[in-house]
């Protein structure tokens, strides 16, 4: 491989890179993969104090988020660290802990736990806005931007909403060992950045691209490589926007006619897949994107009930009432001997800690019978850390109001509830 002249990259690199993104953009696939921040005195000090934080068991929510609201980092990220050992795979959790890692100025290890949990995203709108606000700490707008923008936006939750502007101001653009790379090896800084998207880092790639595009705007093959990390991160509206400065960068120059088609052809391709604002958005994410800003904080549960002779299959899905407990439509399937039913009903669940219990009536309908019960339940839900799901193990029973001579059920449920919308 041949090195950088000026500020340039030879031909023969060229083609090389060439053959190497389109293999990237062919193959690559995500990895869980995790990275470590580059302060090393400040992950010390951090695994001393959560050491003895475990001791004490004062890891919590609120701690936590007391000290970042105070801006004492280094005790914060030792209690998030905590939690996330009991609590690994909560989306919303590690993307926080991101959020505070870049307060602190650790860059790549807020991008590599970003990267971890991205393509999980759907059901925690909250995690687009520490992106955001990691890319901004960082000092890359566009990124920043682009990963909030589109048809909807995505609020900051209540927690740091009112200090998100002013910590930015404070924290933003502290000292990171990537950026002075780049001016150091632009060439060895373009295979990293191609490395990491083959290995599912998108977003670290894409801040690695940035920087590169920024210092060597006149150069093709790294706005390539950043609309690849891009894509698969699912910022498409900036993919195509970097396929199109690939192609002011190239020129009209009659040698380069076989680039230009292969640029237009992604660039086509990228379009393809782009919504109305530049980006794939599914349904459910717009959906709990709105509900996270505007409307009631809203509950969805499946699960099920088994007994001798008896499956009960349901849903429910209601508002979360104020103080604790829900109100509920429930629709479900029974199964009762050889008879199969359809129920409908409506519930009251009502909670102390993580004891629930519930009431209401359901009524069956299959074979030609109707039949309305009176439900009574009573449990236990184990709600994860930031109160977005629990798991439910619930006593069931059904008493028949009508027709009398109906047999009373009961039988053990369980299920997983979700929570969204404004909290």
């Amino acid at each position: 491989m041949s090195v950088i002249i000026g500020s340039g990259i030879s031909s023969k690199a060229k083609k090389e890179a060439i053959l190497f993104l389109i293999a990237i953009a062919l193959i690559v696939s995500p990895a869980s993969l995790s990275g470590q921040g580059n302060n090393k005195k400040s992950r010390g000090k951090q695994e001393t104090e959560m050491a003895g934080l475990a001791r004490s068991g004062t890891g919590s929510y609120e701690i936590a988020r007391t000290l970042v609201l105070t801006e004492n980092f280094s005790k914060a990220l030792p209690l998030y660290a905590r939690l996330l050992s009991k609590d690994s795979a909560n989306v919303s959790l590690n993307a926080e802990y991101a959020y505070v890692l870049a307060l602190d100025g650790i860059y790549d290890a807020a991008l590599a736990r970003l990267d971890r949990i991205w393509g999980q995203r759907g059901n925690s709108p909250e995690v687009n806005f520490y992106a955001s606000q990691v890319f901004a700490l960082m000092g890359y707008d566009p990124l920043a931007t682009e990963v909030t923008g589109g048809s909807f936006s995505f609020p900051a939750p209540e927690w740091i909403a009112s200090r998100a502007p002013e910590l930015l101001q404070r924290h933003g653009g502290k000292y990171s060992e990537e950026v002075p790379a780049v001016a150091d090896d632009a060439l060895n800084s373009f295979r990293k950045a191609n490395r990491l998207t083959a290995q599912g880092y998108y977003l670290k790639s894409a801040a690695l691209f940035e920087e590169i595009t920024t210092r060597y705007p006149d150069e093709f093959l790294p706005y390539v490589g950043y609309s690849i990390a891009l894509e698969r991160a699912g910022m498409l509206g900036k993919s195509a926007q970097s396929i199109e400065e690939a192609l002011t960068a190239v020129g009209d120059s009659p040698d380069q006619e076989e680039t230009r088609k292969m640029l237009n052809a992604r660039l086509i391709s990228v379009r393809s897949r782009m919504g109305t604002e530049g980006r794939l958005t599914s349904p459910v994410t717009s959906l709990l994107a709105k509900t996270n800003s505007d409307s009631k904080r809203l509950i969805a549960y499946a699960g099920g009930m088994f007994a001798q002779s008896f499956i009960s299959i349901n849903g429910r899905f209601g508002i979360v009432n104020k103080g604790a407990g829900n109100t509920s439509v429930d629709l479900g399937m029974t199964k009762s001997g050889d008879a199969t039913s359809i129920t409908v009903g409506l519930s009251n669940y009502v909670r102390q800690k993580v004891f629930v219990a519930g009431y209401g009536l359901n009524a069956g309908f299959g074979g030609g019978v109707s039949t309305i019960y009176f439900k009574l339940s009573a449990g236990l839900s184990f709600l994860n850390s930031d109160r977005t799901g629990s798991w439910d193990i619930f006593l069931d029973g059904q008493q028949p109001i009508a027709p009398k001579g109906s047999a009373t059920t009961m039988g053990l449920s369980i299920g997983r509830s979700v929570y969204f919308g404004k909290r």
